[in-house]
Formats: structure tokens, sequence, C-alpha cells
């Protein structure tokens, strides 16, 4: 559990911002008005924004936007592998051609230098290219950190200043220690077999000295502009603009909670004995509890519960318990992979669509294959890109999870059950396509009466069916989704992954006429949310799938949803294998003080305590709760007040567990003694959080002042490097939330529906998770758990993008 921040604040007083109309909420966080600048630039103080490439240049959106973006380059070779020597060079060329310039900043870097005795590239043939290239050269060591910051500052040194704020971009081929790099120069530690399949950026506030004074641009350049400094910037009036009219925003706070549910498969104190509940309000005995003569008086609601049987190591030591409610079943089985994965795949005729390989990435191969230029002749079919991101997924779990079942289902206007390719295919068509009880059925047949043997077994068949896949026909996906949940009913911990194209038209579901099915889709959802399945959906883009209506069945699962450019989908496909479900059937109750409430959009009725039921949790779920003072209890003199939350949950294993976190947070009246306690990673969750479901729910004006309300309160607070880093994450990382709210607003009156880019958004930043917001320093532990497997890795460089 952690709050917005050290005090919560408990005055009733409200505080607003006096701010002109027409900025009182803008299009996006990056140009929201103010007045002045937090903080002025002394031309040394850099907030450094470094994209950590994953270890292959395959496509993804984030590279392309920092590609583009991106001011400046850290060009990265091993000393020990001639092959990522030869692809640096032929990387200075790519990043010239994207950024149409001679002279972009860029910097090489020879790594593991500390393995000399390894070595193939000498010292001189690393100067003779960087010569070639009119750069810098650094041979360096992430293992020991020789030159890895002088390799950074020399840099930035070279980089036009327009603000604070950088873009950089560590570049190079795989497994030459660019993670290493990035993460010894942001956390000053080393890592060792890094996932390379992951890609991220980390945010850095430090001082480089020696930034030419001629590289310090002015900052009226809009295209080179940092992002917080136009955030700034665009607030800013001079004596002569004309004042609209003035108009007062409520300021925000930072009486926030959250709970890292992603923390369930983590050890805690194991407790002793049983919980032991307050008779009065059914909170646990915890740390934070006193017992006097065997009587212990709530913390909470006051009540004196006598004769409490309770020994001093019964009593838990620290601010998180765990209680085993109940052991494990006993399995009927020796199989130990439980649940199966269903792909649940669109074949309708739209799928035969060509998408043009994006130019970033049609250069790179261009170049690698020593064309002189790309000729922009690369097209892909969308099920072609279907077809290549599942056959790479099963390699994945086939690598990790050998006994893993694994079937596959396709949909036109009819649903084709082909299972593990060992069985003849079922299909299902015509009337049957109408009755949902009766295709549920028939999922729960087929898994009866078939075998779903291991991947292990299964996996060559599997890939031929996969690979002999077709277009053609309509879009029945309400139907095909009825029958995979009946096919993994009884089977905990399953997954399904929908793959599709284009708007449900046929028979259930679909949403093409005037009366949309769209209460199919939350039926679909609470069965598989009982029956602990997880379904995710991934759209891809160019067509309205109607996303706010099919997504509410991931939402209620615990699922992703996603809309992607279709060379986008290898990616988040082992995205989603890399965020797996951890607990299910998960029960989360908040219990606060009887003198606060909890804010209407966690509690509808302003009580002081909430039971939400999860279902599924996977690694990146967080909670955020708001509360706020009653107004009778604002000056009742409280020193400090408790939370608690119980977690109930049925572990991977069949175990049912209780968790128990509680924490006493120290009161205030003055939101400047609030603010200086700012905890700037959980006031930025709890807002975008708060405000993506205002959003699904259609109060985008209200969603939007509430997140420009909150940047308002960050700018004033955040000060020490780490809440500057936080604050930048928050702005940069949720500009396209405040678009999609502005843009929902104006189009409201309208009366149309959300389009599937605004749903896919909303549903995505409601789900967002506490490590997303955590300056690059404070990551060490996200940092650590993404260590990689060398069977996975060797996988994963097995694969040539020529």
């Amino acid at each position: 559990m952690h709050f917005g921040s050290d005090y919560a604040l408990v005055s009733t007083k409200e505080d607003f911002d006096e701010v002109d109309e027409q900025n009182a909420t803008s299009k996006g966080l990056l140009s929201t008005a103010k007045e002045t600048s937090a903080i002025a630039d002394d031309g040394e103080t850099c907030l450094l924004d470094i994209l950590d490439t994953a270890g292959q240049e395959e496509y993804s959106a984030m590279r392309d936007q920092y590609m583009r973006t991106g001011q400046c380059f850290l060009v990265v070779y091993a000393i020990t592998d001639r092959s990522s020597f030869d692809e640096a060079s032929t990387m200075f060329e790519w990043i010239r051609r994207v950024k149409d310039a001679d002279d972009v900043p860029t910097v090489l870097c020879g790594n593991k230098c500390d393995l000399d005795d390894e070595r193939v590239v000498t010292k001189a043939e690393g100067l003779l290219l960087a010569k070639r290239m009119a750069c810098p050269f650094f041979e360096t060591s992430a293992r020991t950190r020789h030159n890895v910051d002088a390799a950074v500052h020399a840099l930035i040194r070279r980089t036009p200043r327009y603000s604070k704020e950088y873009k950089m971009v560590v570049m190079g081929s795989g497994g030459v220690g660019k993670s290493a790099i990035s993460i010894q120069f942001v956390q000053n530690h080393f890592v060792d077999e890094y996932d390379p399949t992951i890609e991220d950026s980390y945010r850095k506030q430090c001082v480089i000295k020696g930034i030419p004074k001629e590289n310090q641009m002015t900052c009226n350049k809009k295209s080179k502009g940092g992002f917080l400094d136009c955030f700034r910037r665009s607030r800013s009036k001079t004596k002569d603009e004309k004042k609209g009219k003035v108009v007062r925003l409520p300021k925000a706070n930072c009486n926030f909670v959250a709970v890292e549910l992603g923390k369930l498969d983590e050890n805690s104190q194991l407790a002793t004995g049983d919980p032991t509940f307050c008779r009065g309000c059914n909170v646990v005995l915890s740390s934070i509890s006193k017992i006097a003569s065997n009587a212990w008086k709530c913390e909470f609601c006051g009540h004196v519960n006598s004769d409490v049987d309770v020994s001093p190591d019964e009593i838990p030591a620290g601010f998180t318990a765990d209680y085993m409610l109940e052991p494990a079943p006993a399995l009927e089985t020796e199989d130990t992979d439980s649940g199966m994965i269903v792909f649940c795949i669109d074949i309708s005729g739209s799928m035969c669509i060509t998408t043009q390989v994006p130019a970033l990435q049609a250069e790179w191969k261009a170049l690698r294959k020593g064309a002189r230029k790309s000729k922009n002749e690369m097209y892909i079919s969308r099920l072609e890109c279907v077809q290549e991101a599942v056959k790479r997924h099963i390699e994945r779990v086939k690598l990790q999870n050998p006994g893993k079942a694994v079937a596959l289902v396709t949909f036109n206007n009819e649903v084709v059950v082909i299972g593990d390719g060992s069985q003849v295919p079922t299909t299902i068509c015509g009337d049957k396509l109408w009755s949902y009880d009766g295709l549920v059925q028939e999922g729960k047949s087929l898994a009866t009466q078939s075998t779903f043997h291991s991947l292990n077994d299964s996996f060559e068949r599997l890939s031929r069916q996969i690979t002999n896949l077709e277009e053609g026909g309509a879009t029945a996906l309400g139907p095909a989704l009825a029958v995979c949940v009946g096919l993994v009913g009884d089977k905990r911990q399953s997954e399904i992954i929908l793959c599709t194209d284009g708007l449900p038209n046929v028979a259930l579901g679909a949403l093409d006429t005037p009366s949309p099915d769209s209460d199919f889709y939350q039926k679909i959802g609470n069965i598989a949310k009982g029956n602990e399945t997880t379904i995710s959906i991934i759209a891809i883009e160019g067509e309205e799938c109607s996303l706010a209506h099919v997504s509410q069945c991931a939402a209620l699962t615990g699922g992703t949803v996603n809309v992607l450019h279709p060379l986008e989908l290898v990616r988040q496909m082992r995205l989603i294998s890399q965020n797996p479900v951890i607990a299910s059937d998960v029960q989360v109750s908040l219990i606060a003080h009887p003198a606060l409430e909890l804010d209407r959009q966690t509690s509808p009725q302003g009580l002081s305590r909430v039971v939400k039921e999860i279902g599924n949790v996977t690694r990146e779920s967080d909670l955020t709760f708001g509360y706020h003072v009653r107004p009778h209890c604002a000056r009742h003199g409280l020193s400090s007040l408790p939370f608690q939350v119980q977690i109930r949950y049925t572990s991977l294993s069949g175990q049912k567990w209780l968790r128990v976190v509680s924490r006493q947070q120290k009161v205030t009246h003055s939101r400047v003694q609030m603010e200086k306690g700012i905890n700037v990673a959980v006031t930025g969750l709890a807002a975008v959080q708060k405000s993506a479901a205002l959003g699904q729910n259609g109060h985008f004006k209200e969603a939007e002042t509430n997140l420009h309300s909150v940047m308002r309160l960050l700018e004033r607070s955040a000060l020490t490097d780490q809440q500057q880093e936080e604050m930048y994450i928050f702005a940069v990382e949720n500009d396209d939330l405040a678009v999609h709210l502005h843009d929902c607003e104006k189009q409201s009156s309208k009366g149309t529906g959300l389009c599937d880019a605004a749903a896919k958004v909303f549903h995505r930043k409601k789900a967002s998770h506490l490590n997303e917001f955590l300056a690059g320093s404070a990551k060490k532990e996200v940092v650590h758990k993404r260590k990689g497997e060398a069977a996975l890795n060797a996988h994963y460089y097995s694969y040539k993008f020529d």
C-alpha cells in the first residue's frame, strides 16, 4: 500500500486555481497553460528521456516515434562481436536517412571492454568508424561503468539544447549490452542476461557540465522544444496579450491510496495462527493495532475487543501479513500446467487487406540488404501478420511451458474449432450461431470429447494449421467467443487471445445494427471471470471494431485491449506472455477510518469502506482509491489515520489466501505540507486511472479537468530529481489520454459512440500500473524481474528480420 503523500489533507477548505478560460483545459497535457516555469533552465540540468531499444530491429510504434522525434543517438556494438560492429555502421546510415540530416548528434560505443581477452574488434577500428561518421568514440564497460557517463555526457554536449529535456535513443544489434548501459547510467548497477525482447524508456535528471554556449538554442523553435518546456511556455502570457475570461478550477490533492496487486505472487510475512477480526468493523488485528491486558481497542471503529487470545508472535511485525485460508485441492492428474491458451482468430475477408511496411522498417531492411534506398514496395496481409505472431507466441510458450495445451478457433461467417490439430475440425454455422447457451454448451462438449495434447506434442500439427489459414466471409466474433468460453470452462486460469480486424456482424454479439447487442460482451465477460479465464483482445488498426462494447469482456477478466499496426502483433503477443495471471478469484476490501469517505468514483455512496471483485490479476495489476475527510470530522484533532486492505485470492497452485496490508498515515490541514510530501508516481497513477474510468463512462469534461488539475499540482510540488522525472512521465505518457478526452468532449454533442482509438486508450490507462510512473532510479526492482532466460533469448535472436 502506498499513499499519494506523506500526509493526508483533512482540511475541508476549497482551494482553486484561477486560469484563463481558454487554458482551463487544453487539447493535451503538453500544451496546458501555466504562468511561470517551476524551475528555471540553468543550462546544465538535463532531464534525459532514454529509449532502450529491444534486441532486434523489429517494428514497434514506440521505436517509430522515438526515431522520428529523437534528438540524439548512442550507437553500441560489442568488441567481442564482429557482426555487431558491422551493423553499427549500417545504423549510422539509417539514422541519417530517417532524420534526413548529415549532422545528427551521435556517439559510438564499443561495449564490453572488460572482456579484452575475447576482443575481435580493435580499438583502432572503432576509432576509424567514428572518424568516418564524424562522432566521438568510447570503449565502454557496462559491467564496471567504465566510460558510461562520459559517453552519455559527450552525446548531450553535442546536442542542441532547446530546453532541459532531451530525447535520447540507445541502438545496437542484439546482445551488445544496450540495456546494461542504459541501466548502469540511470540506476548505477549492472544487469546481466537482460530480457532482450523488452523495449523500455528511462528518465533521469542530472547535471552535465560543459554544454557549449553555441548549443544553448532559443526556446522559440517549436520543432525542437522539450515537452515540459513547451508545456510551461504555452501557459506564459506577455503583458501585451489580451486576457480572457478567468475561471476557477478546484485544486487537486494527494489523498490517494495505491494497492499493488501485481505483488501477490511475491512472498510476504506468513502469519502464524488465524486472522483476528474486530467484532465491530471486521478489520484484522495488525502491526498498527495496540493490545493492553488482552483487550484490543480497534483503531478504526473504537470497539473494544476483550479477551483477545493472541500470543505476541501471532501479531504481524510488518505492514503486510499473509494468512493461508485453505490448502490447495488434491490434483487428480500429474499435469502441473493448469489452464490452456485458445487463439480465437478472425479469418474474414478483410483479413486479406495488405499493409505497407512502415518507412522506417523498409529503410532498415533495404540498408541491411545493401540497397541504396528503400523502394517502399513491402506489403504484408493482416492474416500473414497474425499467423506470424501466433507462431512466434506458441514457440515461446513451448520453451517456457511445454506441458501447456494450446487450441485454435477461427471465425468468419461460421465458427471452426480446430483444437490442437489432432482431431477433425468442428464447424458451427447457421441457426446454431444464434443460441448463446447452445454455443457455450458446444464448446463444453468439444472440451469433453477432445484430448488437448501438450504443446510439446501438438506444436508441429498446430503450426501447420496456422499456416494453412485462408481469408473469406463475414465476422461471427460473438459466437466464436462464446464457443471459446465454453471450451475452457472447466480449465482454471485459461486464456483466450482474440485477434480481429472488423466489426462483429453475424448472429450473437453483432454490432452493425441500430440496436447493437452490446450486453452480450458483458455477459461473456462475467462467465469467463467466474471460470477464472482471461480474455485479451488484439484489434488491427484500419477498421472500427466497436471496442467500447467488445472490450467489456476483457475489462471484466483482467485482459488487455489493443488496436495495433499489423506489424505490432508479434510484439504485443509477446507482451501478453510477459504479463501472466498470478492470482485468480481476487477480492479487494479497502477500509479507511470512519472520519474519511471514499470518493464517488470508488464508492457511489461515499462510504469509508469498499469491496471490489477483481477476478484475475496479472503482474501489472494495481488499484487506486481516492478519499477525503467528512466535514464534521475535519477538526477532531486527528494526528494520523489508519488504512487497511484485505485481499482474498487463489494462488496459481490453488491455495486460498488472505493478504492484509495495514498502514497509518499522518494528517495535515496544510496544503503546503501535503504537497511537500507528495509521491508523484502514486498521485499520477490515481489521476490517470480516475480520468480513464470517467472517460469510459462518458464524463469527458470532468475527466479532462481532473487530469489537468493534477498536472498543476505536480508542477507546484515536484522539486527533487525523482519527482521531476515522474512529473515528466505523467505529462508525456498521458498526453494521448488528454487529447482523446478533449476530442470526445467535442464529439459528445453529436451522439457518436467511442471510436476504437479512444476506447483502447481509456481501457489501457484505466489498467495503468505503478511501474509505468516510476522514475528510472526507482525502477531497480522492476529491472531485477526482467532477467532473461538463455533459451528464450537464443530463440528470439534466431529470428532474422531481413
